[in-house]
């Protein structure tokens, strides 16, 4: 708007309850995919500053129901980047967890964040960096996607 000075900052939170994986899971992979939400909302990226979107671990109070008191509970550990140039503004945005499999949570909760690399980086940026993501009930969920095995066969016995 003309004449304002100072920017915003928005984050994407995604959790999502992965305990059914048990303690005894081996996770070997996992992502993050979120929808670029193009197609309603024609102004929905732009890219000023050449920056990416990064994804972050978050520790919110409940997972279950994100909450504004949540917004600093994100973390600046990134799993990986998309450069926002890059970025599908009406197809799918895998992010890889590779790299942090430790942000799976096979007991509870896996508390993701999505956030611009200036975020990230605490730098204020020098214009508009911007892109938006489908979120839950809007027909393309964003999806956590874990690649996992858990132990064979059953308990040890001794033969006597």
């Amino acid at each position: 708007v003309s004449g304002e000075t100072g920017f915003e900052v928005n984050r994407m939170f995604v959790s999502v309850d992965t305990s059914s994986l048990t303690s005894a899971a081996t996770v070997t992979a996992g992502d993050l995919t979120v929808t670029g939400d193009g197609p309603t909302n024609t102004s929905s990226f732009s890219n000023v500053d050449t920056t990416d979107v990064d994804c972050v671990q978050s520790t919110p109070a409940t997972p279950s129901t994100i909450a504004g008191a949540d917004f600093d509970q994100v973390g600046t550990t990134v799993a990986s980047s998309i450069a926002l140039a890059s970025m599908s503004q009406s197809g799918a945005n895998v992010f890889s967890l590779n790299t942090q499999l430790a942000f799976i949570n096979k007991t509870g909760y896996t508390n993701l964040a999505l956030r611009n690399s200036r975020d990230t980086d605490n730098s204020q940026p020098t214009g508009v960096n911007r892109c938006y993501f489908f979120t839950v009930s809007s027909g393309t969920d964003p999806v956590v996607n874990v690649t996992y095995t858990l132990p064979t066969g059953g308990l040890p016995f001794l033969v006597y």
